[in-house]
């Protein structure tokens, strides 16, 4: 029966007024992105409101109210109950009460730990992966980490939700006048930002002028926001806990967002905008994306000239040759792909790798034998036994041939991964299993074997596989793991198409 290695996940995050939804909305990316892979996800939440369950189930998850005092020991202990009789092997955890000793805990229960970080705000790290996604992450908040460590940093690893995927290749048409604006400030905005935002429009006195205005429902200010369009000449519209901000991006000209998550799906969308910062965490990313004029940084919000705002903003929607270089430089910093990149990683990180053993023999006899593997490979003649026995034995002991077993947390094979080498070069073969085909194990398949074939062999520079031509599924692979189609030749008789990865010596030792 085919089934996915990984099966289960769970999502250790907070969201409520004062911390706002930034942390538990991009655990909801990464889970709508698992969520098409076939895996289920639950989220811990201390102590959610009624509108963040909503929202977690809305998107078909379940939800977990936690009583232990958030970041606590205790906290960390549940979290790991949880997951075990969920029968989850990861832990994703997003949120600054949780520090070194949480992720040791969670460690110690034997999960595995994915951490989603913002300025290296724990003593040491412990997780297996380490994602900052801000354009401020520096590999120097990470130095005390432990060896296995990986970690993911920069606008390459930003969790872009489900909803905007179909913007990859969206390109914004910048009006000479902007007069449609989004507002967002955030899932709580407890300084009321958003207000101060409105009224500063609504001086404006702008003909034509139309806002729309989103709030999340951990916001405090609600009822003063209702209360104040109802006296407003300008066309505003309050959206509360809205789940097409993609459609409203589109429909903008210009946006004002708070520094968080936000501002990665405005810079996908190429929409030009202006940030406020009202936590401490939104201020390097604020102040990042306005110098490199990705946006208009107005900087902390209570340092804010409200009284000149109307001017800085009236400057905005004229000025579109300005508009035109952000939104330019905006989609110059996100592809859309990046939650893929993570969910990569997390498969490869979910691989256990260990070289092929004497007591493996039947079992790489069943892979070799079996009709998909007999119908991509060179020869489809059936392999006996006793021709595969004395094979396999030599190639244990040959110093030039590695092979590893590739198995899920329970020890259970997936598949094989053998490397050839000749010189400072290796050629490569794998097989999977046919229970687990079909979920894209084998790209991650071929980046764990490499990247434990250069640790053994520091001396090699090019990855080399060769694929009968007919045999579309596996060049795929082969290219999502980052090899290039070298060309065509003939191999074993076989049009074969030669694809190439050149080793860079210093990205794999940072890995």
């Amino acid at each position: 029966m085919k089934r996915n290695y990984i099966q289960k996940f769970v999502f250790r995050a907070d969201a409520d007024a004062k911390i706002g939804y930034g942390h538990l909305m991009r655990c909801l990316a990464l889970a709508e992105e698992l969520k098409n892979t076939g895996v289920q996800s639950t989220f811990v939440i201390s102590n959610p409101s009624e509108s963040i369950i909503k929202r977690v189930q809305t998107g078909g998850f379940e939800v977990i109210n936690l009583k232990a005092i958030p970041g606590s020991p205790e906290d960390a202990l549940e979290t790991a109950r949880i997951a075990k009789e969920n029968g989850s092997f990861w832990v994703s955890v997003d949120g600054y009460k949780f520090n070194s000793q949480f992720q040791k805990i969670l460690k110690d229960s034997g999960l595995r730990v994915f951490f989603m970080d913002d300025y290296g705000h724990c003593d040491h790290y412990y997780a297996e992966i380490v994602l900052n996604q801000n354009i401020s992450a520096d590999k120097a908040f990470y130095k005390s980490r432990e060896l296995y460590t990986e970690l993911l940093l920069g606008t390459d690893y930003v969790l872009i939700r489900q909803e905007f995927k179909k913007y990859r290749q969206f390109k914004k048409g910048i009006r000479h006048i902007a007069d449609m604006i989004l507002i967002t400030i955030g899932g709580s905005d407890p300084y009321n930002v958003t207000l101060k935002v409105m009224q500063a429009f609504e001086k404006l006195h702008m003909k034509g002028l139309k806002l729309k205005v989103v709030v999340g429902g951990a916001n405090p200010n609600i009822s003063q926001i209702y209360d104040a369009v109802k006296t407003f000449k300008t066309e505003t519209k309050v959206l509360k806990d809205v789940s097409n901000m993609s459609e409203l991006m589109e429909w903008a000209d210009m946006i004002v967002t708070a520094g968080g998550s936000t501002c990665w799906e405005m810079a996908l969308m190429g929409l030009p905008g202006i940030i406020i910062a009202w936590a401490d965490n939104q201020r390097p990313i604020a102040a990042k994306l306005g110098s490199v004029n990705a946006a208009l940084n107005l900087g902390w919000h209570e340092d804010i000239d409200y009284d000149g705002l109307p001017q800085v903003l009236n400057n905005m929607i004229l000025t579109q040759d300005k508009r035109q270089k952000m939104s330019d430089i905006c989609r110059s910093m996100i592809d859309g792909y990046s939650t893929e990149r993570v969910i990569a990683k997390i498969y490869q990180h979910s691989l256990l790798i260990r070289p092929a053993e004497s007591k493996d023999c039947g079992l790489f006899w069943n892979w070799v034998n079996e009709e998909g593997v007999r119908k991509n490979s060179y020869s489809s003649e059936t392999v006996p036994f006793e021709n595969h026995s004395k094979w396999f034995e030599g190639s244990l002991k040959n110093e030039n041939r590695f092979i590893f077993v590739i198995s899920d947390f329970e020890g259970v094979p997936l598949g094989q991964i053998r490397f050839d080498i000749q010189g400072t070069e290796a050629e490569i073969d794998l097989s999977i299993d046919k229970n687990y085909r079909g979920f894209g194990l084998a790209s991650h398949i071929i980046c764990k074997g490499a990247l434990e074939l250069i640790r053994k062999r520091t001396n090699l520079l090019v990855l080399n596989a060769f694929i009968k031509k007919a045999n579309s599924a596996s060049s795929a692979a082969f290219r999502k793991a980052g090899f290039a189609e070298l060309g065509t030749e003939v191999k074993n008789g076989v049009e074969s198409i030669h694809m190439v990865l050149k080793i860079n010596d210093k990205d794999n030792k940072n890995k």
